[in-house]
């Protein structure tokens, strides 16, 4: 009979704290609120147990299971152990930095409503309407061919939420409940024999495979990515790219957004708030979001269906991060494919020396885009 859960709490202690259940269920990955000196903090379950034999004292007891957060798979937690323990961090502090900011509240998180998107059925008419003297008001218009939300318009321009706003209110532009939204997909671009060779072989690839995609600037590896993502959804499963924060753009995100239309996609990166950012994670943790697009911290995000990790430009050294928890996000990337048996490719035009040096072994599989 369960009576006790080890819980990891946000505290510079490398250890776990023992709690009563005091009449609770709370489950192994459950997020949960307790009593922490004078304090009250959030932390999640990692173990629990008939007796606390090991611990000192009388454990307090838990005071409450929060609802707001699915319990975080096994594979989820094994990663934040591993990390804790390869760089040397407490457990705790690993599991909160892998977490949207608001999980690591102990208040309660709502979801909030589904929002609009907004986008121009005629972009040639909608720029028919907007002088040439303003070309900022013709780029963001120029990009809505592709639904946008308030969120993503915001990073377009620091004024594109307010333009669209009066162009929606003068009828230039639709709007719509952001998963009622299918627009018509972008074309494939014709691939050289090269290409080919590589997404062939990116797609017949089964359980763990790192493979070291080299190309220079332009050499098409961003296609190569879309091609190969398109075979990874068509067998059901999820797909995560990493993509340096600098490279992140609006536009990055709008050309996988145009090619993959129908497809639940999760952005995860610094340009959200903390609700998007949450909202963002828990699609992907509840296999909704079939595409996770993110900067380094996104690792760390549950995909139950995951069936591909893809790092670009793995060398930047943006996937090092440098405060707190001091990690390499393109090295748990690897074990991160290690553990789910599945393929990673590692794409640059200047391979980091680690990356190089591995294909150079066999550890890693080369390929070349030109």
């Amino acid at each position: 009979m369960t009576a006790f859960a080890l819980v990891a709490l946000d505290v510079p202690l490398k250890k776990l704290f023992a709690y009563a259940v005091a009449g609770l269920t709370p489950k192994v990955g459950m997020r949960v609120l307790v009593p922490f000196g004078p304090r009250r903090l959030s932390g999640v379950v990692i173990e629990l147990r008939a007796d606390a034999a090991d611990f000192k004292g009388e454990p307090k007891a838990i005071l409450a299971v929060l609802d707001d957060l699915p319990a975080l798979p096994a594979a989820t937690l094994q990663l934040c152990q591993f990390v804790a323990h390869y760089y040397h961090y407490p457990i705790g502090a690993v599991i909160a930095a892998a977490l949207p900011k608001v999980f690591r509240s102990p208040t309660v998180f709502r979801e909030p409503a589904p929002s609009l998107v907004y986008f121009a059925e005629d972009v040639a008419e909608l720029l028919r309407q907007i002088p040439l003297r303003a070309p900022a008001q013709r780029r963001v218009a120029a990009c809505l061919s592709v639904p946008h939300t308030p969120a993503a318009l915001r990073r377009l321009h620091d004024s594109a939420w307010r333009w669209v706003k009066a162009w929606h209110e003068q009828g230039w532009l639709q709007s719509a409940l952001e998963a009622k939204v299918i627009a018509k997909a972008s074309d494939d671009l014709a691939l050289n024999a090269e290409q080919s060779l590589v997404v062939a072989e990116l797609t017949a690839a089964r359980g763990f495979a790192p493979f070291l995609l080299y190309g220079i600037t332009g050499s098409g590896k961003t296609e190569v990515y879309l091609q190969t993502i398109a075979q990874v959804l068509a067998r059901g499963l999820q797909v995560l790219v990493l993509i340096p924060e600098i490279n992140l753009t609006p536009q990055l995100e709008g050309r996988f957004r145009a090619r993959f239309p129908g497809v639940p996609m999760a952005a995860l990166h610094s340009g959200l708030n903390d609700t998007e950012r949450a909202v963002n994670w828990l699609s992907a943790l509840r296999g909704e979001a079939k595409i996770v697009l993110g900067t380094r911290l996104a690792v760390f995000t549950p995909l139950p269906q995951l069936g591909m990790i893809i790092v670009d430009e793995e060398h930047d050294p943006s996937f090092k991060q440098q405060e707190g928890l001091r990690y390499s996000a393109r090295d748990v990337a690897v074990y991160r494919a290690r553990q789910a048996k599945v393929p990673i490719v590692l794409g640059s035009a200047t391979p980091s020396i680690e990356s190089w040096a591995n294909a150079k072994a066999k550890r890693y599989r080369m390929l070349t885009c030109v």
